[in-house]
């Protein structure tokens, strides 16, 4: 007897031990600060007010092949010192999303863990990481995360961390936006969005053979690209604006430098001891000191590929012109292939300001309405928070003529139920008649929905940047979407319940139906110049 009573003594002192350290998840129902996750669950409330107790850590996985969910809930520290908001520690296959996670030292850590996703989370005012991947993490997926306020990184991947997939993130308001580091090899890093940056954009210190494509870099007070110690770098179709410098690499060799646009910067390319890289069709305008420089150690750099050189707006003040283009400073550079820039792209709206442009646009809500809908940061942003009907139509105030184009980029943020980002052309009224232009010619129905509605899907339902050209021809317009994945996409409108003829206005209409949500943000909307046939004489589109 007595010793079962002292059995019973010792299990019930080391389970009170460690509920003191932890809170072991025996239900969904039961998460709050230092719960150790399980099983997948989703939030029904917020957590707030995580201390540094349990360990420093306000969630912690440690099981593999489960959800976390936080179905638009917080996770909320008391202050950025109390460590994690979600420890993935060393799991497999787990998924994080939908989490709004705000004072924490690092936002969400995945530790050693491999084949994990984060999805959809907002990660604000940490004091180190939004997100870190160290420690020999492997094949996990960061995506559609909105990272702000972060005192120094935005995402982190370091000591040996690979093969991670960086895609269509928002990242602003960091020291440095994404950063690899001590051995962080072979991961992509794609088509994020980082603005407002203190330090640089994107920075690569002893980490070889990354791919860094397909980025946006706007105001960032270094640097937009930095490689350092780094070597076999892919960096190509990245736009860096307004920032110190463009790309610079130091003691990195063997990189290649292609197709990125390099524009209103300090400099385009800086090179300091740096050697055999490769550098081609990328395009140079309007940076204040140099499109490009070498210092006397940035030699045996090959500044074209053949018969590609790059795209330089003072090619014709370079000593070289028109034989070829000589890189400034005392290196040896030479670009052999050099072509002059055409003019600088010219976007009908790149959304810089703080509202609406009410010259460009006719924004209705005449039918019902999206909570959200307003510019931020270079993008105009339509967010439903509630399920119902609802709708937000902008017009594009200007009419297209046969031979101008239309390309913008659409990101699909999230959604849920009926939900699609389609065009609606030539009505008369806002929304009159639900007048969508069927069928096309090719494919068919529907024609140029992003999401999906009864189950059905036009373009695709995969999150991410669509990047989207508009085509108007006579009586028909094509539309060629490349989807986040890179895959292409053509329709053909053509005229069926409404005549399809010039002049051509366009309307852009986000919506749901009544079981959906979504967000769909909208930028860098580019109309190019192109000749209209015209009897008497050349008219081109006046932007």
């Amino acid at each position: 007897m007595k010793k079962s009573i002292l059995l019973l003594f010792l299990v019930s002192f080391i389970f009170v031990v460690g509920c003191s350290q932890a809170k072991v998840l025996l239900s969904p129902t039961q998460v709050a600060c230092g719960s150790h996750i399980t099983e997948s669950v989703t939030l029904t409330e917020d957590i707030l007010d995580c201390s540094g107790d349990y360990q420093g850590i306000a969630l912690k996985i440690i099981a593999d092949d489960i959800v976390l969910d936080c179905n638009g809930h917080s996770i909320e520290g008391v202050d950025t010192y109390s460590m994690y908001g979600v420890f993935i520690d060393g799991r497999e296959n787990v998924i994080v999303k939908n989490c709004n996670i705000h004072n924490f030292g690092e936002g969400i850590r995945i530790h050693g863990g491999s084949n994990n996703s984060l999805i959809g989370n907002n990660i604000e005012g940490g004091l180190w990481f939004g997100i870190r991947i160290p420690w020999g993490s492997t094949n996990n997926i960061v995506t559609n995360n909105t990272i702000t306020n972060i005192q120094d990184n935005g995402i982190t991947m370091d000591h040996g961390s690979e093969n991670n997939f960086i895609n269509s993130n928002w990242i602003s308001a960091c020291s440095t936006g994404i950063w690899l580091e001590s051995n962080a090899p072979n991961n992509i890093v794609s088509y994020n969005f980082i603005s407002n940056i203190i330090n640089h954009g994107i920075l690569i210190k002893n980490s070889p053979s990354n791919e860094i494509f397909g980025n946006t870099i706007n105001n960032g007070m270094i640097n937009g690209i930095w490689a350092l110690d780094s070597s076999n770098l892919d960096l190509k179709n990245n736009l860096i604006t307004n920032s110190g410098g463009g790309i610079r690499l130091t003691r990195s060799d063997t990189d290649e430098i292609s197709k990125n646009n390099l524009d209103n910067n300090h400099y385009g390319i800086y090179l300091d001891v740096a050697e055999s890289n490769l550098f081609w069709g990328n395009n140079f305008s309007n940076n204040v000191y140099h499109n490009a420089f070498e210092e006397v150690d940035g030699i045996n750099n090959d500044w074209n590929f053949g018969k590609f050189g790059n795209n330089w707006d003072d090619f014709e003040s370079n000593p070289g012109y028109p034989n070829y283009y000589e890189i400034s400073g005392p290196g040896d550079g030479i670009d052999w292939q050099p072509y002059l820039a055409p003019q600088p792209i010219n976007y009908y709206d790149d959304f810089s300001g703080e509202t609406l442009d009410l010259t460009k646009w006719i924004e209705s809500t005449n039918y019902g309405y999206f909570d959200e809908h307003f510019v931020q940061e270079g993008v105009y942003h339509t967010q439903q928070l509630t399920p119902k009907d609802a709708d937000v139509i902008l017009l594009v105030n200007r009419d297209f003529y046969p031979g101008s184009v239309l390309e913008h980029d659409v990101n699909y943020v999230s959604g849920e139920g009926n939900q699609q980002f389609q065009y609606m052309f030539n009505v008369p009224t806002l929304y009159g008649g639900f007048a969508w232009l069927e069928p096309c010619s090719t494919p068919s129905p529907g024609c140029n929905g992003i999401g999906h509605w009864n189950g059905d899907t036009d373009v695709g339902i995969q999150k991410g940047i669509y990047h989207r050209k508009l085509e108007f021809l006579d009586n028909s317009i094509k539309i060629t979407t490349t989807r986040p994945d890179g895959t292409k996409i053509i329709h053909t409108l053509v005229s069926g319940s409404n005549t399809l003829e010039p002049p051509y206005k366009i309307y852009l209409i986000p919506h749901t139906g009544h079981n959906g949500v979504a967000q769909f943000d909208f930028d860098n909307f580019l109309i190019i110049k192109k000749p209209i046939s015209n009897p008497i004489k050349k008219l081109f589109l006046s932007l």
